[in-house]
């Protein structure tokens, strides 16, 4: 049996993005925070398939009247976790399969009670597992992720009014991230795994509406050069590169009723600049304090050069509720 966790927020931390659009690049966010959803307390399961699920509703509220002299902003958020996995496991041979699904939005009564998105995430993975010698843990693997979004995603910005406008710069499949690449794996136990793939290649795919460009129009061609978009040229749909990937994924516990988990994600692109490896590292902290509660702490920093060239960080406290399936 697994413990499926379900975080309420109650406060979040301060998040800070080096970027225009937090909703544009989200879909590439770690996203490795669902794997604090999970405490295996199993370290191997029988032979066959092992398939769990768990659908995940949130919801948060803060209001303040007009004499609350401290300042606030009154809201409402609400969202959905969803994790499906499936898992099959025959003598050498492993196949490791999840879809996550997080979608959240907040109503915001400052401009109008305006419904901004604060989270919207698709992502599956697949990771297939060969044993080299039934007596180690060392596997031949093939890894596949494809990460997108299911709603639009918009820039904010402020006209000479001062009123809010917002500009669309991303929807579902525009950005759409693959990656897939045989590779080696170190497989300690489901709590602890290493998957390096020396060749791996990675697919961005955009929508063309965004990628847009006159080509006679050498001012626009220039700035498009300098701002490209998730690095896919100007009239084109997709960007095509070839690296090396890894993936770390680790957790333990601390002391009792504390226990800890960190993935880190690499990739390189040998094709260009592979001196700029993309980042992906995410660490949940999480202290049982009774059966059915828990509280968490999340940290997530990315760094993705053709996303958006800087450093992305975000970090959150939380209040969990644990349903056991």
């Amino acid at each position: 049996m697994k413990y499926i966790y379900i975080i309420v927020t109650i406060f979040m931390g301060v998040t800070v993005l080096n970027a225009q659009d937090y909703e544009a690049v989200n879909h590439l966010t770690a996203n490795e925070s669902r794997d604090h959803y999970l405490n295996s307390e199993k370290e191997t399961h029988v032979e066959g398939w092992i398939v769990e699920r768990s659908v995940n509703p949130t919801f948060g509220q803060a209001t303040f009247n007009d004499k609350w002299v401290g300042g606030g902003t009154s809201d409402i958020s609400g969202g959905i976790t969803m994790l499906s996995i499936f898992n099959y496991k025959k003598e050498r041979l492993i196949f490791d399969n999840e879809i996550f699904v997080d979608y959240a939005i907040a109503r915001d009564s400052r401009e109008g009670e305006v419904i901004h998105k604060t989270n919207d995430k698709l992502e599956l993975n697949s990771l297939l597992g060969l044993r080299i010698k039934e007596i180690t843990s060392i596997y031949y693997s093939l890894f596949f992720n494809f990460k997108t979004q299911f709603d639009k995603g918009y820039r904010y910005d402020k006209n000479e009014l001062g009123k809010e406008i917002k500009t669309e710069t991303s929807h579902i499949l525009s950005p759409a991230d693959i990656k897939i690449g045989p590779g080696v794996l170190w497989k300690k136990n489901e709590h602890f795994l290493v998957n390096v793939s020396p060749v791996a290649g990675r697919l961005t795919i955009v929508d063309k509406e965004f990628t847009k460009v006159d080509t006679h129009d050498e001012e626009a061609m220039e700035y498009y050069e300098h701002h490209k978009y998730f690095g896919v040229e100007a009239n084109e749909t997709s960007l095509f590169e070839l690296g090396a990937a890894l993936r770390f994924f680790s957790k333990f516990e601390i002391i009792k009723n504390l226990s800890i988990t960190n993935s880190m994600e690499l990739y390189s692109n040998y094709l260009e600049a592979p001196q700029n490896v993309d980042v992906n590292y995410n660490m949940s902290l999480i202290m049982m304090m009774s059966k059915h509660l828990s509280t968490s702490f999340v940290f997530e920093s990315i760094y993705d050069d053709d996303a958006i060239g800087g450093l992305q960080i975000r970090e959150g406290f939380g209040l969990g509720v644990n349903y056991k399936f």
